[in-house]
């Protein structure tokens, strides 16, 4: 398998749920409309660029969900990227349980390790670095908070238009015999 950077191909995604998924999905939705952004899922990227046929990646990620235990995700400052796809986000505080499960990702899915810097999009978008500062002023507090990380989603994006991403799976963590080493 291999892996490219762009937004075509396959991705795993850490996707959150319930009240915060409600409350982040709330914050995406406002920041795109005010801005005139594309609006999209939140979620955390956990591998990009996938190559491989479909039902190859599927059997992967779920034998890779099966060995991982559910852990949580901890969001904590709101930044501003240099990237489209890293316009505005929170950056995901460390956490042992995400390095381990990136690296077994990475084992499971036979790519190299590369830079890694976990983080959930909130706004996509070319801005100036003076219109970064004023997006990032209105992330409201609420986005800071902490969720469970239960499955992993593949998702396939025939497109760089995230109305163009779909879930093809969702595979739930800890489903399997133990974990990855």
């Amino acid at each position: 398998m291999t892996a490219k950077h762009a937004a075509f191909g396959y991705h795993l995604w850490l996707v959150p749920e319930g009240d915060a998924l409600h409350r982040l999905q709330g914050v995406v939705d406002r920041l795109a409309e005010a801005h005139n952004g594309p609006v999209f899922t939140p979620h955390v990227t956990l591998l990009s660029g996938l190559t491989a046929d479909e039902a190859s990646l599927i059997e992967t990620n779920r034998r890779l969900a099966a060995g991982l235990e559910p852990f949580n995700l901890d969001l904590s400052v709101p930044e501003a990227g240099t990237t489209f796809f890293q316009c505005i986000y929170m950056r995901v505080a460390a956490n042992p349980s995400l390095s381990r499960t990136r690296k077994a990702a990475g084992k499971a899915f036979a790519l190299p390790a590369d830079n890694f810097m976990p983080h959930l999009s909130l706004y996509y978008g070319d801005a100036s670095p003076d219109r970064r500062a004023i997006i990032l002023t209105a992330v409201p507090a609420l986005a800071k908070c902490s969720f469970p990380v239960e499955s992993i989603q593949l998702i396939r994006a025939d497109s760089e238009r995230p109305v163009d991403w779909h879930c093809i799976d969702q595979a739930p963590l800890g489903s399997g015999a133990g974990p990855i080493p």
